[in-house]
């Protein structure tokens, strides 16, 4: 612990510093709809979100993600290190 913070934490102890309670936001479980239709529950201070994209419409996760090539770089790429 940092000195400044283990002096300020015995100060506080000393002085009998209670926390304070009831400041946390309350958690629910949440309904979350994608675009592509895809609905899946998570744990938030929200009860319903709408969001644009998800792991099941991704092209990343999909696996139809390309590969922006500009000027040949990925073939010269594989070319060099004889990848493909």
């Amino acid at each position: 612990m940092c000195r400044n913070r283990l002096v300020a934490y015995q100060k506080n102890k000393i002085k009998g510093f209670k926390m304070r309670k009831d400041i946390h936001p309350k958690v629910v479980d949440c309904s979350v709809t994608c675009a592509c239709g895809n609905e899946f529950m998570i744990r938030s201070d929200n009860e319903k979100m709408s969001i644009d994209i998800c792991n099941e419409c991704h092209p990343f996760f999909t696996g139809s993600e390309k590969i922006v090539d500009a000027a040949g770089r990925v073939e010269k790429f594989k070319n060099k290190y004889k990848l493909g």
